[in-house]
């Protein structure tokens, strides 16, 4: 699956609505943010190792009027969701520990 990138609230809701009962992992991030450049690549590299999974790079910045943002303490923070409804969350620079919050859900 390609890593998608929703520049509206709308489009994120779209990819959420059309995932179906995949699993669906955003990473809410911050281009001001170091931890989040960090960890970038790492997610980015994880659709290779779950091709099944719908991954999100949401910019909390351009996403600010979305209601998820409105709930997150600080960033990176991972969040998974099936069916719509969110099912699990992880925040920090683990490599380990994001596949580990995945392969619970998967």
């Amino acid at each position: 699956m390609p890593m998608f990138h929703p520049e509206t609230p709308a489009e994120w809701e779209d990819v959420l609505a059309n995932a179906g009962d995949k699993l669906v992992v955003c990473d809410y991030n911050a281009p001001w943010c170091p931890p989040c450049q960090m960890m970038r690549p790492v997610f980015h590299s994880l659709p290779e190792s779950y091709p099944d999974i719908i991954f999100v790079d949401c910019d909390v910045d351009k996403l600010a009027d979305l209601d998820e943002v409105d709930s997150i303490e600080g960033v990176p923070t991972f969040r998974l969701y099936k069916s719509g409804e969110q099912v699990g969350e992880f925040s920090g620079t683990s490599e380990e520990k994001l596949r580990a919050v995945i392969d619970e859900h998967i």
